[in-house]
């Protein structure tokens, strides 16, 4: 799979690295849960959930700004894209 980022937008680029940043998170999350609940079953797994609560928020919400910042601007500027 190649991933072109000569001919992709900077906003394209962003939303591409949030993605990607949001789903490594998780990934190393969860299966860190997962796996100490194997390794020890007794084990409480809150503090997992509230450290990706918190990480995931201002990056979801960072997102989301820049996307609709992108879009206020455009439609400010008549559809031109910069």
């Amino acid at each position: 799979m190649k991933i072109d980022l000569g001919s992709r937008s900077t906003t394209e680029i962003v939303v591409l690295t949030f993605t990607f940043v949001i789903a490594i998170v998780l990934l190393v999350l969860v299966g860190g849960s997962v796996l100490m609940r194997l390794i020890y079953p007794g084990s409480e797994v809150r503090n997992a959930v509230e450290a990706a609560t918190g990480i995931l928020g201002p990056i979801v919400g960072g997102l989301v700004g820049f996307i609709s910042g992108r879009v206020y601007e455009q439609k400010k500027n008549g559809g031109e894209s910069k």
